[in-house]
């Protein structure tokens, strides 16, 4: 079996060295010359667990190139789907298949595993394929891994399955099934499409109600970091997250992609909305906080924590809401604001216009806003270098650390002697 893989950045090298393992040919497809030459050089720029490792191991499996070159069996879509202006671009997508449908020679299984709106496979793609003239079969097989476990989770997680038809159903299933995985298969295409944008959806309300209740425990005078602790503890029935900065490059827009989807419709989604302009507030109230600490416009300030999540470690800033609350901050006249992050960080688009705090100046800087839960900071050495410094911190990493002038999210003023 040959699969092609259209995209071959985080989700799609990872699925690509998967199936690679699974003994699989892989022809991984991408237009971005610098990934191209970087993958045909071993060299794996992703900060994934064992996927450097993993991409040696199998590497005689993979080739890559910018454009297909060659007949496959299976054509796997993972481009991404980025959302400008509130709206979802579709542009990757429609190329790539465009470029599908060129090469079908007649039975081939197409796989969309990129996030869609509602719809978009059954109106947008399903249209340009049937222009082809050829036979195909089309699912929708949503990818629903966490970055740090992406290549445990390919591996064991339940495959979603939406086909076109019953025929690409089964042939859509079939193909996870020989992988060795547990394949749930939905009645129609438009259902696989929603249980990505579910599944991620009720994480970023769950996340937005914890932050709003954060909010709230800290205008109240209390530490609700204890009280989530407390209500989660050998309680089936809680599981309240921890409060902190929501971001990332699935979240956000997938809250966004099906408040679009709605919008469509003429429906309203009033939950998600509220979850998604709770979680997006948090950057101007982060900042907001730091500016009634110093006075001085001038002071140092250090924003550390740049990926979007430090645990497990990773190197991914995309939708990191690190970056807004540097950019809050100058709204609020600081001018002297660096960057950390434990990881290296420098080669990521977002640091285009951030500077990064050397050692000597931590020694200068007055605050320190720790916006990620990168397990460096409760090491000995980061706690001394900051113990006598002005710290806030969104997740709550030091707490409890005797900081001499510590400040939580979630925590009032009052309970704020951690």
């Amino acid at each position: 079996m040959k699969v092609a893989i259209f995209g071959v950045g985080y989700v799609g090298l990872t699925f690509a060295v998967h199936l690679a393992s699974k003994g699989i040919n892989i022809i991984g497809v991408d237009i971005s010359n610098k990934t191209i030459d970087s993958l045909n050089s071993n060299v794996v720029t992703i900060n994934e667990e064992g996927l450097s490792e993993k991409f040696l191991k199998y590497r005689k499996m993979m080739r890559f190139v910018k454009k297909l070159d060659e007949k496959v069996d299976v054509f796997v879509v993972t481009v991404g789907t980025p959302v400008l202006n509130g709206r979802i671009v579709l542009s990757k997508v429609i190329d790539v298949v465009n470029e599908v449908a060129n090469n079908l020679s007649g039975g081939e299984l197409v796989i969309l595993r990129s996030t869609l709106k509602i719809g978009s496979t059954r109106n947008v793609v399903k249209k340009i394929l049937d222009e082809s003239g050829k036979k195909y079969f089309l699912g929708f097989c949503p990818e629903r891994t966490v970055e740090g476990k992406a290549l445990q989770e390919l591996a064991s997680l339940p495959q979603i399955v939406g086909g076109i038809d019953e025929e690409s159903s089964k042939e859509a299933a079939n193909f996870f099934k020989k992988l060795g995985n547990e394949v749930v298969s939905l009645k129609t295409i438009e259902a696989a499409e929603l249980v990505k944008l579910i599944n991620n959806n009720y994480r970023y309300l769950t996340f937005a109600f914890s932050n709003e209740m954060a909010v709230f425990a800290e205008e109240i005078g209390i530490d609700f970091i204890e009280v989530v602790k407390a209500a989660n503890y050998n309680y089936s029935r809680s599981s309240v997250p921890l409060p902190g900065l929501a971001a990332g490059p699935c979240l956000p827009k997938d809250a966004v992609i099906i408040l679009e989807s709605a919008k469509e419709k003429n429906l309203s989604l009033n939950l998600v909305n509220d979850a998604f302009e709770v979680n997006a507030s948090l950057p101007e109230h982060v900042a907001r906080k730091v500016s009634k600490l110093i006075k001085n416009k001038k002071e140092y300030i250090i924003v550390s924590g740049l990926a979007f999540k430090g645990r497990p470690k990773n190197t991914d800033m995309r939708g990191s809401q690190s970056v807004d609350v540097v950019n809050e901050l100058k709204h609020f006249g600081f001018s002297n604001i660096l960057v950390h992050d434990f990881e290296d960080v420098h080669n990521e688009p977002e640091m285009k216009n951030l500077v990064s705090a050397t050692e000597n100046e931590f020694e200068r800087a007055t605050v320190i806003v720790i916006t990620n839960n990168n397990v460096n900071y409760e090491s000995d050495e980061f706690v001394k270098k900051v113990k006598d410094k002005i710290v806030f911190d969104t997740n709550g990493v030091l707490k409890n650390k005797k900081i001499k002038h510590y400040h939580c999210f979630g925590v009032g003023d009052e309970s704020n002697n951690c």
